[in-house]
């Protein structure tokens, strides 16, 4: 039915020239037509798109359920742009960014509600405010992409934030074995470390690689704004183009090689064990993660991967979690993907016991039951 939501008046006359209103039984299409007719008749607002001058990409949706706004700018920048020596950088400039002469506390402070993420192929600001409030969000993100100076204080108090997003701790062994996975998948690749990881050679990061680094990527024609909400699209699309007329600076930033193919080859990772306290006190439990590598994002073969999973996974009848349970294990499962490929990740939680220690043996020893002797069956008189 929601292809029939494209249909306009005039496509009623070539509806109804269409072979099926010619059928023997022509009664069978009357609900088709009173459908078609009705979604015909029945206003539309389409999501708005135009790119400005400076190659800002932009794109309005109304929603007048809510008297919210959702402003969102996309960057197409992000962890797997780094410079190999310099990992963390886009994480790190987009925490300059956020905090550039206090946008997201003034933000906070106005009642919109914001954050930011670094992700492998992009990074994002996001706010949510009311209605009125739309104007003094555009000002800000306009604000922000404008050329950047960099002060040293504030590049130390972005490294800081940095690492506290990401909260490495040489005792988290979740952190280690998420960072052992991609490494050994992703080899000689960006996606081998995970975004928002700043590597320790960066705590020498100068302001001038800040700045160059969001010159090149952090620029209009890289990004995308989305204004999602109670809003009226023209009036929207007026103040875009007030807000943002500054021109664009420099070239497009280069794109990186598409990932090569990797050979296909089993590996064994020894990766720390994660032994979350479990309830009464008991030691944890065990844990045996499995990874494949996946296509890439868009690619079809990636919703019949989550088609099978869910078979096998579901707690009602999937095959593989009754067989784990059987064993006193659960299995959990998540993909991720990004634009170059993607990842798989099956993972075992198993309890402490010699019976969940079994079964995560690579090579589990097969007990026979030991020889009973035999006795002769008694003779009925």
């Amino acid at each position: 039915m929601a292809a029939l939501r494209l249909l306009k008046p005039t496509a009623v006359r070539e509806l109804l020239d269409a072979p099926v209103f010619r059928h023997e039984a022509p009664w069978m299409c009357f609900p088709v037509l009173i459908a078609a007719l009705s979604w015909a008749q029945a206003p539309e607002t389409l999501p708005r798109f135009e790119q400005l001058p400076n190659g800002l990409r932009v794109c309005v949706v109304e929603d007048h359920a809510l008297p919210l706004v959702s402003v969102q700018l996309w960057y197409r920048a992000g962890s797997a742009d780094d410079p190999p020596q310099r990992v963390g950088l886009c994480h790190v400039t987009r925490t300059v960014l956020e905090h550039r002469e206090d946008a997201a506390l003034r933000a906070r402070a106005a009642g919109v509600r914001f954050e930011s993420r670094t992700l492998e192929d992009a990074c994002c600001y996001v706010s949510v405010l009311p209605a009125e409030l739309l104007d003094y969000a555009l000002a800000i993100e306009a604000q922000r992409m404008r050329p950047l100076k960099v002060e040293p204080d504030a590049l130390q108090a972005a490294l800081a934030a940095a690492a506290r997003d990401y909260g490495l701790t040489p005792d988290d062994p979740q952190q280690q074995t998420d960072r052992t996975l991609r490494a050994a998948m992703f080899p000689n690749h960006p996606y081998g470390q995970p975004p928002g990881f700043v590597a320790a050679p960066l705590r020498d990061l100068t302001p001038q690689a800040v700045e160059r680094f969001a010159a090149q990527w952090f620029t209009p024609r890289n990004a995308t704004l989305f204004i999602i909400g109670d809003v009226s699209a023209l009036q929207v699309m007026e103040a875009v183009r007030t807000r943002f007329a500054a021109p664009a600076a420099g070239d497009d930033p280069p794109r990186r090689e598409p990932l090569p193919s990797l050979p296909e080859e089993r590996l064994e990772l020894a990766a720390p064990v994660r032994t979350p306290p479990a309830k009464g006190g008991a030691s944890g439990t065990r844990v045996l993660d499995v990874a494949w590598l996946t296509p890439r994002l868009g690619h079809f073969e990636n919703a019949a991967l989550d088609v099978l999973m869910h078979r096998l996974c579901n707690p009602v009848d999937g095959p593989l979690h009754r067989r784990l349970a059987e064993l006193g294990c659960t299995p959990r499962w998540r993909r991720e993907t990004w634009r170059d490929s993607g990842m798989l990740v099956l993972s075992v939680d198993c309890d402490p016991s010699p019976r969940g220690q079994r079964s995560t043996d690579p090579s589990p020893k097969r007990e026979h039951p030991s020889p009973q002797p035999e006795h002769p069956s008694p003779k009925r008189e």
